[in-house]
């Protein structure tokens, strides 16, 4: 069914919600709370893309590649986990791992594909560590140091 409602930024559209009667006034409620209006989500979208891509301007990154709501969705994301993993390395880590610990944030900087930080998003960059392992052992062929062990705070 279509219903007409009143966004939380205060716009008024219709959407249509499929399910128990109960179901529907429970998520109608929910959008008129929570819920931006798809003009004003799109401009908050763009907000927050702008100023991810000031915030990383001096860090010389590569462009990302993919569809252009990838890209945006993506640039955001890359932004928050980068400070991330500067946090990580700001860490007083060991020396014999410092210089480890360096290239993988060389690796981790230098994705290019939008898909794989939309696909890494929930991920500290500690645990991408981890599960990228095996792909950053391929293209560095060095001895791996476990960075688990130097976790001091994360």
């Amino acid at each position: 069914m279509k219903y007409d409602i009143v966004y939380a930024c205060g716009h008024a559209g219709v959407i249509q919600i499929y399910g128990k009667s109960a179901d529907r006034d429970r998520k109608i409620k929910w959008m008129e709370t929570n819920c931006l209006c798809p003009n004003c989500q799109a401009n908050e979208n763009k907000k927050r893309t702008e100023i991810a891509i000031k915030e990383m301007a001096g860090l010389n990154l590569p462009t990302l590649t993919g569809s252009q709501k990838q890209i945006d969705w993506a640039v955001v994301i890359r932004a928050k986990r980068i400070e991330e993993a500067k946090i990580f390395l700001a860490t007083n880590l060991p020396p014999e791992v410092q210089e480890k610990a360096r290239k993988f944030y060389a690796w981790y900087t230098g994705q290019t594909q939008a898909a794989w930080w939309i696909d890494h998003r929930d991920e500290h960059p500690k645990a991408t560590c981890r599960l990228e392992r095996k792909s950053w052992d391929k293209q560095n062929k060095e001895e791996r140091v476990d960075i688990d062990e130097y976790d001091e705070g994360l």
